[in-house]
């Protein structure tokens, strides 16, 4: 009876590319049998050396080894197994480039390519970002260096594990600061430093000028230095960015300011009485708007109020930062308007002998006018003394008193009025001598001389007769 021997088996890798022995896989087995295949599929199989070489992809596959029985006895057959299992395949490492301010989370499976599912993520190298093993992505975050991910599938023995990589290549995004601006005068001959304008730039940035005229721009150095006739400029400080990195700017403002004028010194005479005035007309040149006043005036403003400010010299001051301060003087003067009084009269007789103070008829004056006649005729007028001495047949008459006022005060003038009545005269007594016998009526005014018409007449003594 023939013995094909026991049975055996082994299990390998399909990536195995060792020819196996089937005869090692089986024991006792007489010679001179043959080999068929009776299951599996793939790899290399040679009957006549009895041997089997595994290929990726090859399922568990049996062998049979046949020896013929030489009638009656039987033929004998024994069974060589081999369990193939599958290599893993973690795919073929892959890698991308990225900036760290991407917000994007990066699947780490688009990178590598072939693999097989159910495998493990871990980071292998580099920090920063946010890792998500079973997601399986990684999203960076600014200051995130370049990373690796290790994709691993554990093999079945003999199968090894299988592993591929995912590298981010990680480039820093380019930080140019903050803007920031200063504003300086364009008289101004110190060099402005931009690089203290912004704030929080990363060094090796170059500076190009952007906008505005004038002045002397030290690109290398990063400085601005003003000069007259200088308009406002801006700055732009630019870091070039790593693909796919952008590059940054920041901008530094150099607000220019046109140097201010006060104007030159001026002056200005008022009267007590005049108009409040604006010290700003009374300065010389052509001053720039915007200044403050001093001392400070009743107004609150540059106006100049006579009658409740004080002359004296006031300060118009421009200060305007990074310019130098400039200012000019109104010296103002408040001549006082003269007052003459008050306008007032009097009546006399002009039989009257004594002298009339013409003060005395006016009120509220002020020393120091003149006194003129100014309508009138007869008795004495002392323009030096200011009086006035009627006499008989002296009129109605008019004194006007006049201070003279100090430019640009005009002059006031009051007028005392003296109301002249003159004085009647009912004549020179008169006599006569008559018989009571006589008859003839006696006319009276042939008894008295010089009289004024439009008198009357009335008896005071004496009695009969017919008056």
């Amino acid at each position: 009876q023939p013995n094909a021997g026991a049975d055996g088996a082994t299990t390998v890798c399909d990536n195995s590319v060792v020819a196996i022995n089937l005869f090692s896989l089986i024991t006792g087995e007489q010679a001179g049998g043959t080999w068929t295949r009776s299951s599996g599929t793939g790899g290399t199989f040679n009957a006549g050396a009895g041997t089997y070489t595994p290929a990726p992809g090859a399922t568990t596959s049996t062998f049979i080894y046949t020896l013929t029985g030489v009638a009656p006895c039987t033929n004998d057959t024994s069974i060589a197994t081999v369990n193939i299992n599958p290599q893993p395949n973690a795919g073929v490492d892959g890698a991308t480039t990225v900036c760290d301010n991407s917000v994007v989370a990066i699947n780490l499976f688009s990178l590598i390519t072939g693999e097989q599912a159910g495998g493990t993520w871990t980071q292998t190298s580099g920090t920063g970002g946010t890792f998500n093993a079973g997601a399986g992505t990684y999203t960076p975050a600014p200051g995130a260096t370049t990373s690796t991910f290790t994709y691993t599938l554990v093999g079945t023995a003999p199968c090894v594990n299988d592993t591929s990589v995912a590298t981010i290549n990680i480039n820093a995004q380019p930080n140019a600061g903050t803007d920031g601006s200063t504003t300086t005068c364009e008289t101004s001959v110190v060099a402005i430093n931009l690089f203290s304008l912004i704030t929080g730039e990363q060094a090796g940035g170059t500076w190009t000028q952007t906008s505005g005229t004038g002045g002397t721009f030290n690109a290398g150095a990063g400085t601005y230095t003003p000069a007259p006739g200088a308009t406002t400029s801006t700055f732009t400080y630019t870091l070039v960015g790593t693909a796919p990195c952008t590059n940054d700017t920041s901008i530094a403002t150099v607000n220019i300011t046109a140097a201010p004028t006060a104007g030159t010194n001026g002056t200005t005479v008022l009267c007590s009485t005049s108009a409040p005035i604006d010290l700003f007309t009374q300065l010389g040149g052509s001053p720039d708007t915007g200044g403050t006043w001093s001392p400070a005036l009743a107004s609150g403003t540059g106006v100049f109020n006579p009658t409740v400010d004080t002359p004296g010299v006031y300060t118009y001051t421009i200060n305007i930062p990074g310019c130098a301060v400039t200012s000019a003087t109104v010296t103002v003067t408040v001549n006082p308007q003269p007052n003459a009084g008050t306008d007032g009269n009097t009546t006399v007789c002009d039989s009257s002998v004594a002298p009339i103070n013409l003060f005395s008829l006016i009120t509220g004056e002020q020393a120091g006018g003149i006194w003129i006649q100014t309508s009138g005729t007869g008795g004495t007028f002392n323009a030096g003394a200011g009086t006035y001495t009627p006499a008989p047949g002296a009129t109605t008459s008019t004194f006007t008193y006049t201070l003279v006022g100090t430019a640009p005060c005009i002059n006031d003038t009051s007028v005392a009025t003296i109301n002249i009545n003159a004085q009647p005269n009912a004549g020179t007594d008169g006599n006569t001598t008559v018989c009571d016998s006589s008859v003839a009526p006696i006319d009276l005014f042939s008894l008295i001389t010089g009289e004024q018409a439009g008198g009357t007449w009335t008896q005071t003594s004496g009695t009969g007769g017919t008056f």
